[in-house]
């Protein structure tokens, strides 16, 4: 009868236990196909505190959680039966001094005969990196948290301005029909009548001002309440008409295309886009009325050309180009932001916010007929 400490002892000396010429915290080890350790590596002592010697002719599964063993008996089992490599299969060790670690291990079969009879495995201790993974889990969900309750908190802010500012305008215009009253009402031949006359004229811009003032700060609100809101949609995906979402918008905005005599050309090769449609919208919307409202006063003629084309595979790229007076490169570097430039309050944050719930990406560039291009590339929406 064989000796079974003899075997054991000639199957430790088959194999060479030397440093594995690679990181410190890989371990490369054989395993039969009853999960005895035939070699092994001296880095088990650098990764779980045992000594190679220790451990082969032993089973992996002393050094697994117990409550996994069944688990993994299961999985080994399967893998020697369909004779499958191991790819980056997570696990715990037990360290010789009782911390669990996680590992991930990959591993091929050893094949004799055309019948598996183990496996030479490469195992990494990978518990920091999941430890680093945990805490930025823990990270993310608070920075989210922390968004969620700025949103909900900018939401309230705005709601609650507008109500004061609705008040006040309604009052700047009554003040700007008593004056015209006042005003017509005065005969010409009192004295002093000019004068009178001239300050009601004053006064009467003075309300104007007022009026203009708080309409802007309106429509800052009315943005900042969209840009809240924008950001708290979670809606699906439904597939939407670019075409007909441009025509919508354009329709709503006759009144700015009339006063920059606008003339709009749209170009699209792609019926329908997988996209969250109110979100999809305000994009757009931003981006149309941006050119509409910012053209040059004396300008002839405002054009608009939009383009809708793939770009790639399931991708999108939408160009906005209009010949306006422009954008200066320093400023189109940073325009995306809530705080932008020349007047355009936070339409452009809206824009953004939008394009980065799609996944997608917004840049501005020059346009060739002096002007703005302006550049959306929306991912895996076709």
């Amino acid at each position: 009868m064989t000796n079974p400490q003899g075997k054991q002892k000639q199957q430790k000396n088959k194999y060479t236990i030397t440093k594995f010429q690679g990181d410190a915290d890989l371990m490369v080890y054989d395993i039969c196909k009853d999960g005895i350790f035939m070699a092994m590596n001296e880095n088990c002592n650098d990764v779980i505190g045992y000594k190679a010697e220790d451990m082969v002719g032993h089973g992996i599964w002393d050094f697994l959680v117990p409550e996994t063993i069944k688990q993994h008996r299961i999985s080994y089992t399967k893998h020697i039966k369909d004779k499958i490599p191991y790819v980056r299969l997570r696990h715990f060790f037990v360290h010789k001094n009782g911390p669990i670690l996680w590992m991930e291990s990959s591993g091929i079969p050893l094949i004799e005969d055309k019948e598996c009879i183990g496996y030479k495995i490469i195992s990494k201790d990978i518990t920091k990196e999941i430890q680093m993974e945990k805490a930025l889990e823990v990270r993310e969900h608070e920075l989210l948290q922390k968004n969620q309750e700025l949103e909900h908190f900018t939401f309230s802010v705005s709601h609650d301005l507008k109500a004061p500012l609705v008040t006040l305008e309604g009052f700047s215009s009554i003040i700007q029909e008593d004056i015209g009253i006042i005003h017509d009402s005065c005969p010409f031949h009192e004295s002093g009548v000019c004068e009178k006359k001239d300050k009601l004229k004053q006064l009467n811009e003075s309300a104007t001002e007022i009026n203009k003032a708080v309409k802007e700060l309106s429509i800052n609100i009315e943005s900042l309440l969209e840009l809240s809101r924008i950001g708290r949609l979670h809606a699906d995906r439904t597939k939407e008409s670019p075409q007909k979402v441009i025509q919508s918008i354009l329709e709503m905005n006759k009144k700015y295309m009339e006063q920059a005599q606008a003339t709009i050309k749209i170009n699209c090769t792609i019926p329908k886009m997988n996209v969250q449609k109110e979100v999809f919208s305000s994009i757009l919307q931003n981006v149309i009325s941006n050119s509409l409202r910012h053209a040059e006063k004396e300008q002839e003629e405002l054009k608009i050309n939009i383009s809708i084309r793939k770009n790639s595979h399931k991708s999108v790229l939408i160009v906005v180009a209009d010949n306006g007076k422009g954008i200066p490169k320093k400023e189109r570097e940073k325009m995306f932001t809530t705080v932008s430039g020349r007047g355009r309050g936070f339409g452009l944050a809206i824009i953004k916010k939008g394009i980065e719930l799609h996944n997608g990406k917004i840049w501005a560039e020059e346009n060739e007929d002096s002007g703005t291009k302006i550049n959306m590339l929306f991912p895996n929406c076709i």
